[in-house]
């Protein structure tokens, strides 16, 4: 990809800058979850936690799911104690801190779906200008989607969640791979699994995109750019003694039940959720022994399978994002 021309840094700092204001607004809303509570609550929990018991002792303290994004709150922790000691929700000052991260992590992804739209238009033809240098919209565009779209809107900024963090360590391992830079896409993609597991859907397919650009070694550091990243992060609670603890996180994830089918996602089994009272363990065809929860891995299976032989068929970056 060339470099960033004047006009290309201009536009893209003006499309952050706006994206922060229409953001300004929402930060002092909270997103109520089924049952009451906030996932910006939790959060403040756990910082609470980190500042009573130290980083080291947060898996023993608190019950925490998030292993790596105990890093990001910890610094919080650091920057909130010179202002007090209070982790409760009517802190307005701590509420709007708790959600300075999400907003980075859309900033970083608003900026990787302007690289990456740049990256697919020095790919077109008859999209340059005669040095190399793309003249298209698309990539402020594209971005500007991103930048406004309600729900990333309403993700950071109202709930307080870190979604964007996934899609951009996503985003990021695609590109990398395409800049034939395995090691950092491994490392990037561990990285993003450790803060939060959603990755682990596109581990396949980074796999795959690896070794079409390279060969087992390619596919080599990849891994160990990923394994690095993992021990890079929880290494000092797997030498505290809490490997055990991190599994059983990891395994809770997995078989999580909230109670309810859908946990206010909005999928597809939402309507039946919200029309009755199943459960992941419910069946939904009666006696067809195939629960909603096997339903859904079955998909995301064969979501993954459907990716795996479009980026195979002719391996290209517009494929593989």
């Amino acid at each position: 990809m060339p470099a960033m021309t004047r006009r290309s840094w201009i536009e893209l700092t003006g499309l952050l800058f706006v994206a922060l204001l229409v953001r300004l607004p929402l930060l002092p809303l909270h997103a109520y979850r089924w049952g009451g509570g906030t996932d910006t609550s939790e959060y403040k929990n756990w910082m609470q936690a980190l500042h009573e018991h130290g980083l080291l002792n947060i898996f023993r303290e608190s019950n925490t799911d998030y292993i790596g994004y105990q890093w990001v709150l910890w610094i919080l922790t650091l920057i909130w104690s010179p202002f007090g000691d209070s982790y409760s929700d009517t802190a307005p000052g701590l509420h709007l801190l708790i959600k300075a991260p999400p907003l980075l992590f859309e900033g970083g992804l608003i900026v990787a779906v302007y690289l990456a739209t740049r990256m697919l238009m020095e790919q077109s033809p008859g999209r340059k200008e005669p040095h190399g240098n793309s003249t298209s919209p698309l990539p402020l565009i594209a971005a500007a989607i991103i930048a406004f779209h309600p729900a990333s809107l309403y993700d950071a900024a109202v709930w307080g969640q870190i979604d964007a963090m996934t899609a951009l360590v996503i985003a990021a391992a695609v590109l990398l791979i395409y800049r034939k830079m395995p090691v950092a896409a491994g490392f990037v993609w561990g990285v993003g699994f450790v803060m939060k597991p959603q990755p682990i859907v596109v581990a396949p397919l980074l796999a795959v995109l690896v070794f079409d650009r390279g060969d087992w070694k390619a596919l080599l550091r990849l891994a160990a750019g990923g394994l690095a990243a993992g021990l890079l992060v929880a290494m000092p609670w797997v030498l505290h003694g809490d490997l055990r603890r991190i599994g059983g996180i990891y395994k809770a994830l997995v078989n999580e039940d909230m109670g309810r089918l859908s946990g206010n996602s909005w999928n597809v089994w939402w309507f039946f959720d919200l029309a009755g009272d199943a459960r992941p363990g419910d069946r939904p065809l009666g006696g067809v022994p195939l629960t909603y929860r096997m339903t859904g891995t079955a998909l995301t299976g064969l979501g993954t399978l459907l990716a795996l032989a479009f980026a195979w068929k002719r391996p290209s970056l517009e494929r593989a994002l």
